[in-house]
């Protein structure tokens, strides 16, 4: 599970279970336009969730929401903010000692 710092526009991943081990920190970065438009790196978040279920072609493996209190682009003369989808095996694979993506032994919309 995420965990947001906005001092430093990374998040703190943590394992689920026992006592919720450190795994490491991240950050969302502007990426390059690929297959759509420019990934738009993800700042001053208030907050994130991950679900590590399939959801549908573009998030196979799950998908990690991030609030971005600064989003670009904006309207002119107006600041912005929204909320960033990356799919969650890319964030587990950028580690260097990958994170496992369990997408079967927890689903969260089944929990109380």
């Amino acid at each position: 599970m995420p965990a947001s710092s906005q001092g430093d526009h990374t998040f703190a991943a943590y394992a689920r279970g026992g006592r919720d081990p450190y795994l490491g920190s991240f950050a969302v970065t502007d990426g390059p336009a690929t297959d759509g438009p420019a990934t738009d790196g993800v700042e001053h978040s208030d907050g994130s969730t991950v679900l590590n279920v399939p959801l549908g072609r573009a998030f196979p493996k799950g998908l990690l929401v991030a609030h971005d209190g600064e989003a670009t682009p904006t309207d002119v003369g107006r600041e912005g903010t929204n909320f960033t989808f990356i799919r969650w095996d890319t964030v587990a694979s950028a580690f260097p000692q990958k994170l496992i993506v369990d997408t079967e032994s927890f689903d969260r919309r089944e929990s109380d």
